[in-house]
This record gives structure tokens, C-alpha cells and sequence, in this order.
């Protein structure tokens, strides 16, 4: 099983650096959906960094909580929330009007999606 979760992070991995892919970061996500963050760092921080190219942060920020992560990934990730946020702020989403009683508007997506290929350093294998 260890082997098949060490394929599976190499995958999400090559493709979030792979250059002209489609569905990039939804790829990487239904590739680490599955693997234990905790038991695999590595996957955690694929994971984390698809979703903030996603937009959906506060989702990327949970998922982070339960990582454990090396300060160097830790700070890849930082900069990856930036520009998640700044992206956000300056493509905010529309506002949806309740059109009717007791409906909530879905809480999916923050931001806009980053469909750039990843070109930052790997994650660390130690902690």
C-alpha cells in the first residue's frame, strides 16, 4: 500500500508541474483524495497547495491544520496563500441574492483559479 501512495503523491506531483494540463489542481486533488496528510507529509502539502490554486483557501488552511509540515513547505505555502488572497481580493465573487426563504448560497469557492503550473521547490520528505 506504502508504494501505491508514494505513485499516487509522484503523480499529483508531476502534474501540478506539467506544463499545458487541463483540470491541473482538480487532477492533484482527486489524486491525493485518499492519501493520509499526516502519515505522508508530502501529500499534505500537494494537497494544500491545489487548493489555494483553486481559491478555495479556508478549505487549503483546514487541511493545512492537520499536516505536518517542515518549516521550508510551510513557508512555500505562505506565499502560495498570498497570492490565493490576492487574487480573491481583486476577483471577488459575485453576490448572490436569496431568491428564496431559508436558501444559503454555497460556500464552495473563494477565489479564482491559478491554472499555473507549479515550479517551486518539492516538498520536503523530512520534518
Amino acid at each position: 500500500m506504502d508504494r501505491a501512495r508514494r505513485l499516487q503523491i509522484e503523480r499529483a506531483a508531476n502534474a501540478a508541474r506539467r506544463e499545458n494540463l487541463a483540470d491541473r489542481w482538480q487532477t492533484v486533488l482527486f489524486l491525493m483524495s485518499g492519501v493520509d496528510e499526516q502519515r505522508y507529509p508530502d501529500a499534505g502539502f500537494w494537497k494544500v497547495l491545489a487548493l489555494y490554486r483553486r481559491g478555495r483557501i479556508s478549505e487549503a488552511d483546514a487541511t493545512r491544520q492537520r499536516c505536518r509540515l517542515s518549516s521550508a513547505d510551510g513557508r512555500a505555502l505562505d506565499g502560495e496563500r498570498s497570492v490565493a488572497t490576492m487574487l480573491a481580493a481583486q476577483h471577488p465573487a459575485p453576490r448572490v441574492q436569496n431568491a428564496a426563504y431559508g436558501f444559503t448560497p454555497p460556500t464552495g469557492a473563494e477565489g479564482v483559479n491559478n491554472d499555473a503550473a507549479y515550479n517551486g521547490p518539492d516538498p520536503s520528505s523530512t520534518l
